[in-house]
């Protein structure tokens, strides 16, 4: 290539282009136009555009233009390579040479590393084409020309090679890379093909990167001149990193033969030469070590070739013992040279961590066949290792990791111990000396969660708490979106400072889930209950060895070793320290005083956390335990009941968080312990009956220390508790019921004067606070006499079932009749005084009993039929009072949209009485929600009717769009409570689809699918509720004609041409919510909104109405529904903003597909093909030297999905290969 005269003038106009394009201080619109510029240069031809770029990079040291080079380089290839009309074969292997050539001769100096390596990389992407491509082989001598470099004895044409083969073996297995799929399949094939001999040289390199190998002279091991360690590890680490990108995609776990672990693990031990031959310094592992330990996690997390994986097995396991062995070694020289050197010698945090990471990926991949005769007698020694490790690990990472392991081992063992029969005693001995191993483990795991034995390490936890910035007793609103009690029963609230025991026990919880593997029930599907708490880096730690520690504690021969050591601690923590709190006055605020209480209090919440937790599993094996141990049992009970009515008599949580911490543990502490040892108690009367009236007597007693505890809790005439304390205590009080009767609960005079003045109590409490008490008494009301009454034949046999029921109906309409009245009286008050419709007082009021009764209502949801009857008979009187407080409320908002005057008086009424009517909407949802079944169908209908013609009006539809986030909720309660009522299959609700369907494309179709919180919030209640109006209304659409189809089913036909509109319509919507902002032959539109959670809801509607009425083959859906539903996912899955729900979004779409095969592949995909791509695109398509858009026709889901896959991948390379 010849250059011109005038090429430096254009090299250094290009100079001074870029140069300007990369100032930062350059205006926008400069840049612009000098982009504009750049552009337009690279629209020249293809030789005179590379000529100019060759001289740059041979000529040029501006970093800035090399950088323009070497991508304008790889854009060449990337977009112009394929085509066979753009660039000749004559300059392409003009420019591959040349990059050769630059790539043998760069040297990697800091200045040209960057061009290096994406030279490299536009190498690779030449081979993908060229070498051994589909048609034609240009360049046959690639990989003979890289093992050339491999077998070269010079180390800079080694690296050069190994660093080729590097980004050869990461780039061929990216699966976002542009290039059309026929050509990556098969570049991988033939990168496969080529990995046996390839690995055979890789491997004879690396072995000469032992350490050991400079050690010894007359080593005839290596022709490689290593003049250092350094050098070994330059080149070990290059090696070691193509291994790791091989395992992600090319399964070289299974070309990975015993040979080759032993080879890693020896490059593993590297750093030990450091600590050999420099004594008293430093033990810092090699890099080379660190990345064999990262490779062996690649390798060992993936499955082993079949027919060796015993030997496989044995062999790493055996290997992996002797790497533990080395370092737990060399760690205890390391601790000797630190005492008698005084230096701060240690092993690289790093490679612990890489450690005991794999060693979790080794166990949690083989650990299923770890029984197996070869490997079975190395185990114990493995787990000694392990535990030894698990000790001597001072990193928080690596001891994570370690933790992480001994959840994976007991996690097997408790599976085996449900599989294996009891009377296998080889099992069960084997089953007993696991358990004496975990004892000591867990006896550590004490150890490290306590300041007092792990200072150090605790105080390197963050351990930010976020403080809020308002009132304590303030909660936050319930306007950002329309939930009910029972969609939030199950949810910790990340703001909420939960006890450590409901943190781990969730989280072993979800564990033992993900271990099933279980399918996600619809219910889950559905409201998303799962909530991640954020927790602090200390807590979520402590959490975490909780966690582990309940699960070992379940063990028979774990659980009195860890009672016999926590035990002791809480008594003296209580005794000797925390009793005597009181007297002595609060230290100054972050003083050393102070921090040592604080750390104290915490160290005996953490204890007493564990104490709760072994002794509910101690409790729990009734049958098993003495009357000592019980007693014992017991005295635990009494402690924490002491420990609880101490803190709450004196006040402890105003001395800080550290104390409200410990109060909410030991609230938890009393709640978890009860069960047991009440549960014991009360079952012992059945054995001896001659100790009922005693066993009462103290049942009573415990009862009313208990509800005292409570109750001062509660008590705000002194400085007020915490909101979390409050709660803490709450679920304490309805925990009461599960354990005592109500019989017996009417003789705990606390008790009973609470019932009496409840409602006078709960006024000074904050309105949550209100309702988690009523929903309390509620509990323990309903519960001891309806749920639990048949557990205790002997304490329901002293007053009969008739008495026994008469109490709790007794008790239990006391507890909701004033809460009846004051809605009953607050309707009756506005009819007679419209005047006083937006009076302060009045509002708060009806918000306040509303709210109380809609949690009472969510506290029944799931208890027997005879608490929901008692309950609607308990409210169905104030249906009509609650109609008219709605009708009232609404017309006055109606009215208020009448006047002219828009000052702040109207909106501050609207606003309030929206808040009004939104109590009022969400108490009618949760009743239908709960006692929807025992409601009389003309009372729901008249319920449905007054909602409909409520919403009917368009004005009122307009005034709520206006009002922001308290009209959203009106409406998202209008489609849930709707929603629910469809759910019930009844014809008596069917004459209300009509109108259901005109609210929702009549006065509220503004609102629902274009107001600013629509996709954010509103089209999640209309998408359930299009799935209800679907699956239970679905014949209100279609019906069986009386025709029959080629299989002898009758054919099926729309009702009439309204229902067809309307059935359009819905399905329409759900497509339009898919590819809300999607337009095709448009890549500059705005990127969707669409939420992932909600694009898999409306996934998960058209899987479950296609699966309850067939819906993809209804002939009224196959056509211009199918081909637009079809349309739009395959534009979400262009997208790619939805790759998390891919599988989802292949299987509706083959589900679709499968409705009609032959239309979809002769019609639909030539027609989408002509809608995505432009003009430019189908001929660019056409002139590709390989072919792309392929099917193969297979209408199997797997070989569909990978056609799918292709097709959308090569749309997305042709609409990438526009002009530069």
């Amino acid at each position: 290539m010849q250059s011109s005269g005038n090429d430096s003038e254009i090299i250094a106009h290009l100079e001074n282009i870029v140069s300007g394009v990369m100032n930062p201080l350059t205006p926008l619109e400069q840049k612009t136009r000098l982009e504009q510029q750049l552009y337009q240069w690279k629209q020249t031809a293809i030789a005179d555009v590379f000529r100019i770029l060759v001289q740059i990079l041979t000529t040029s040291s501006n970093e800035y233009l090399l950088w323009f080079a070497v991508t304008t380089i790889e854009e060449l290839v990337a977009r112009r390579w394929t085509s066979v009309h753009q660039i000749s074969q004559e300059q392409k292997t003009q420019i591959r040479q040349f990059l050769w050539n630059v790539m043998l001769q760069c040297t990697n100096s800091t200045s040209t590393s960057f061009v290096l390596r994406k030279i490299r990389k536009v190498l690779v992407d030449i081979a993908r084409y060229e070498w051994q491509s589909v048609h034609h082989n240009t360049w046959p001598d690639f990989m003979s020309s890289i093992e050339t470099l491999l077998r070269d004895p010079n180390l800079n044409h080694l690296l050069c090679g190994l660093h080729l083969v590097e980004v050869l073996v990461d780039e061929f297995g990216r699966e976002n890379a542009l290039v059309f799929a026929q050509v990556k399949r098969h570049a991988q094939t033939q990168l496969k093909h080529a990995f046996p001999s390839l690995l055979s040289i890789l491997r004879s390199i690396l072995n000469t990167c032992r350490h050991e190998l400079l050690q010894n002279p007359h080593s005839t091991v290596t022709s490689i001149l290593f003049s250092s360690r350094d050098e070994q590890d330059q080149v070990a680490v290059v090696i070691l990193q193509t291994i790791i990108h091989g395992c992600t995609w090319a399964q070289l776990s299974e070309q990975m033969d015993i040979e080759w672990f032993t080879l890693i693990f020896k490059i593993a031990v590297n750093y030990q030469t450091h600590r050999d031959t420099l004594p008293g310094t430093l033990c810092s592992s090699s890099g080379s070590s660190v990345t064999a330990l990262q490779a062996l996690i690649e390798i060992v997390g993936k499955r082993f070739k079949p027919e060796s994986i015993p030997q496989t097995l044995n062999h790493v396991l055996v290997c992996i013992c002797t790497l533990l062995q080395a370092t737990l070694s060399a760690s205890t020289g390391i601790t000797e040279m630190t005492s008698q050197s005084k230096n701060n010698i240690t092993i690289d945090q790093e490679y612990w961590t890489k450690l005991c990471e794999l060693v979790n990926s080794f166990l949690s991949q083989h650990i299923g066949r770890l029984q197996d005769p070869s490997t079975k007698p190395v185990l114990p020694e493995f787990l000694g290792l392990v535990a030894q490790a698990t000790t001597k690990q001072r990193n928080i990472d690596g001891f994570l990791n370690c933790l992480r392991v001994w959840e994976v081992f007991v996690g097997h063992l408790e599976k085996a111990k449900q599989e294996e029969e009891a009377s296998n005693e080889e099992a069960q001995k084997v089953f007993a000396a696991y358990e004496g191993g975990l004892v000591n483990v867990m006896l550590h795991i004490m150890e490290r969660m306590n300041y007092t034995s792990n200072y150090e390490q605790l105080m390197e936890l963050d351990d930010e708490e976020e403080e809020s910035g308002g009132d304590d007793n303030e909660t936050n609103s319930s306007d950002v979106a329309f939930e009910l009690g029972g969609e939030n029963e199950r949810k910790i609230d990340s703001n909420r400072a939960c006890s450590l025991q409901d943190l781990a026990q969730a989280a072993n919880i979800e564990n033992m889930a993900n271990e099933l593997e279980t399918n996600r029930t619809q219910e889950s599907e559905d409201n998303e209950s799962k909530h991640t708490v954020e927790l602090s880096e200390r807590k979520q730690f402590i959490v975490d060895c909780v966690a582990l520690v309940q699960r070992i504690a379940a063990f028979p021969s774990c659980t009195q070793s860890i009672l016999d050591h926590v035990l002791p601690r809480v008594e003296g923590g209580c005794q000797l320290f925390l009793f005597q709190i009181h007297e002595k006055a609060l230290p100054t605020p972050r003083s050393e005083a102070w921090n040592q209480e604080r750390l104290s209090v915490r160290d005996l919440t953490t204890n007493c956390a564990i104490l709760a937790s072994v002794c509910a599993q101690y409790t729990s094996r009734q049958d098993g335990l003495s009357h000592e141990q019980m007693y014992t049992a017991w005295k635990i009970l009494q402690l924490f009941l002491a420990l609880g009515q101490y803190a709450v008599e004196h006040r402890l949580h105003t001395r800080g968080d550290a104390y409200v911490e410990l109060l909410c543990e030991a609230l938890t502490c009393i709640r978890v312990c009860l069960s047991g040892c009440a549960d014991y108690f009360l079952r012992q009367q059945k054995v001896d009956p001659n100790a009922q009236s005693q066993a009462r007597q103290e049942l009573c007693q415990l009862s009313e220390r208990l509800v005292q505890i409570v109750l001062r809790t509660l008590d705000s005439t002194i400085v007020p508790s915490p909101h979390v304390v409050m709660q803490s205590a709450l679920q304490v009080l309805a925990h009461l019921g599960y354990i005592v009767t109500y019989d017996d609960l009417r003789f705990v005079p606390t008790m009973v004067e609470l019932e009496k003045n409840i409602h006078r109590f709960s006024q000074s409490l904050h309105l949550s606070i209100q309702g988690d008490l009523y929903t309390a008494m509620s509990n323990s009301i309903i519960d001891s006499a309806i749920s639990l009454k048949s557990n205790y034949p002997v304490a329901r046999a002293s007053t009969g079932n008739s008495s026994l029921q008469q109490h709790w109906a007794q008790a239990y309409g006391s507890l909701v009749l004033p809460i009846r009245e004051g809605i009953a009286t607050a309707a009756l008050i506005l009819q007679q005084n419209e005047h006083r419709i937006f009076e302060h007082t009045i509002m708060l009021q009806i918000q306040r009993d509303c709210n109380l009764v809609c949690r009472l209502a969510a506290s029944i949801e799931t208890k027997p039929k005879l608490a929901k009857d008692a309950f609607f008979e308990a409210y169905e009187s104030i249906f009509p009072a609650l109609l008219s407080l709605l009708t009232t409320y609404f017309m006055a908002i109606r009215r208020s949209g009448d006047k002219t005057q828009s000052g702040s008086t109207f909106q501050r009424q609207v606003k309030h009485s929206l808040k009004v009517v939104n109590e009022i909407i969400r108490l009618y949802a949760q009743l239908l929600k709960s006692i929807r079944k025992e409601m009389q169908k003309d009372l729901v209908a008249s319920i449905m009717q007054a909602f409909v013609s409520i919403f009917e009006d368009a004005q009122l539809g307009f005034i709520l769009q206006q009002q922001g986030t308290a009209g959203v909720v009106a409406i998202c309660g209008l489609l849930k409570l709707l929603t629910i009522v469809l759910a019930e299959p009844t014809t008596v609700f069917a004459s209300f689809v009509q109108n259901i369907l005109d609210l929702c494309f009549g006065p509220l179709k503004q609102t629902i699918f274009f107001h600013a919180e629509s996709e954010s919030v509103i089209l999640a209640y209309y998408v359930a509720l299009v799935e209800q109006l679907l699956l239970q209304r679905f014949r209100f659409f279609v019906v069986s004609g009386t025709t029959f189809d080629s299989e002898g089913q009758r054919d099926r036909i729309f009702v009439s041409d309204t229902a067809k509109s309307y059935f359009y319509s819905l399905l329409k919507s759900l497509a339009n919510i898919l590819g809300s902002t999607f337009k095709l032959q448009d890549q500059t539109a705005p990127t969707s909104s669409l939420s992932p959670r909600l694009c898999r809801q409306v996934l998960l509607t058209l899987d479950r109405i296609d699966q309850a009425h067939n819906l993809f083959r209804f002939n009224g859906f196959r056509g211009e529904l199918c081909t637009e539903i079809m349309s739009t996912v395959l534009l979400v899955l262009l997208n790619g903003e939805m790759n998390l729900l891919r599988d989802e979004l292949i299987r509706i779409f083959h589900r679709l597909a499968q409705a009609d095969f032959s239309n979809f592949y002769q019609r639909f995909i030539p027609s989408v093909t002509k809608q995505i791509l432009t003009s430019k695109q189908l001929e660019a398509a056409t002139q590709q030297a390989d072919p792309c858009l392929q099917w193969t026709g297979q209408i199997d889901l797997s070989s569909f999905s990978q056609d799918l896959v292709d097709f959308v991948n090569d749309i997305r390379v042709l609409q990438a290969q526009e002009s530069i």
